[in-house]
Parts: C-alpha cells; sequence; structure tokens
C-alpha cells in the first residue's frame, strides 16, 4: 500500500493522534475519579462523624476513669483506714490493765513497774513487779490475777518467795484478753 501522506505530516498526525488518545484516557479518568469521588463523599462524611463521635466519648471515658481510678485510691485508703480502727477497737488499754491491777493488788502489794509486751497486732504478756509486804499476800495476788477473767494466766516464779516479808516479785500475766466493744 503506499501512502500518501508526506513523512513530516505523518510525524504531525501520529502526534495528533496520541495527543487525543491521551486527552480522552484523561478525560475518562477524571470522569471515574469524579464519579468515585462523588460517591465515596458521603462514607467519608459519615465516617469524620463517627470518628469525631469516638472521640469525644473517648475524652469522657478517659475523664470518668480518671474520676474512677481516683474514688478508688479514696476507697482504698478508708478501708485501710477501717481495719486500723476495727484492729484497735479490740486492743486493750494501758490505763484499763494499770486500774485492774492495782485494784486487784489491793492493801500490802505495792507494784513499781508494769511493762506490756506487744508484737505487731496485740498485747502478748504482761510483766508486773513490785513488792508484798509478805509472801502471803503476793500468793494471795497470784491467785486473785488467775480468777480474774481479764487475765488469762498469771505466773509467780518461786524465788519470788524465798523472803518472809519485804518480798520483791516479778509476776508474767499471759496475753490478756481482749476487751469487746459493745
Amino acid at each position: 500500500m503506499t501512502n500518501l501522506i508526506p513523512p513530516d505530516a505523518h510525524v504531525q498526525v501520529k502526534r495528533e493522534y496520541w495527543i487525543r488518545v491521551f486527552s480522552v484516557w484523561m478525560v475518562l479518568v477524571g470522569s471515574a475519579a469524579l464519579i468515585v469521588g462523588v460517591f465515596t463523599t458521603p462514607v467519608f462524611m459519615l465516617i469524620q462523624n463517627q470518628l469525631s463521635s469516638y472521640q469525644t466519648q473517648y475524652v469522657a471515658a478517659s475523664e470518668d476513669r480518671a474520676t474512677f481510678d481516683e474514688l478508688e485510691g479514696k476507697i482504698d485508703n478508708a478501708m485501710n483506714m477501717s481495719k486500723a480502727i476495727l484492729n484497735t477497737e479490740n486492743r486493750i488499754q494501758f490505763t484499763t490493765v494499770m486500774q485492774s491491777l492495782h485494784t486487784i493488788a489491793g492493801d500490802g502489794i505495792e507494784i513499781t513497774k508494769i511493762e506490756l509486751q506487744r508484737n505487731e497486732t496485740a498485747v502478748t504478756s504482761i510483766l508486773v513487779s513490785g513488792e508484798a509486804s509478805s509472801r502471803l499476800l503476793l500468793a494471795s495476788f497470784v491467785k486473785r490475777l488467775q480468777a480474774t477473767p481479764e487475765f488469762s494466766y498469771a505466773q509467780l516464779p518461786l524465788s519470788n518467795l524465798a523472803k518472809d516479808k519485804d518480798v520483791p516479785f516479778t509476776i508474767t500475766i499471759a496475753k490478756p484478753k481482749e476487751e469487746k466493744k459493745k
């Protein structure tokens, strides 16, 4: 076949052909992008609105969480304080022990020292030192201590009964019974 188009015009026709093909493809791609953009805009707006709603809810939940953590700390503190109060509620007061011992001792027994021995939670034993005017008064004092419901056990070493008059003593009283508040 013979080509009737001169070579210079042939180059120009090819160039114009490819420009038109490129232009058509660009129009098609642009139209497709416009159509996709039109159809995805409502979805994009919906997602943005939901995202801002979720962010608002997240901020509110974070504030609630901070308030919850603060209140939880206060509740823990209150529980620890109430446990401490409950632990001290049943503890024996030193003045109560002193008054009881002086009442039980009566005349002829002079208490010079009362020592409470404690562990972390309660009194474990009481050491009572003093001087009795006679051995019989000291023995009756120990019997009265053992008979008293406030104390569970009283022990007097035999070496304290060596003298007959002006008898120095040290009595170990086992853990006192704890007072219950009514």
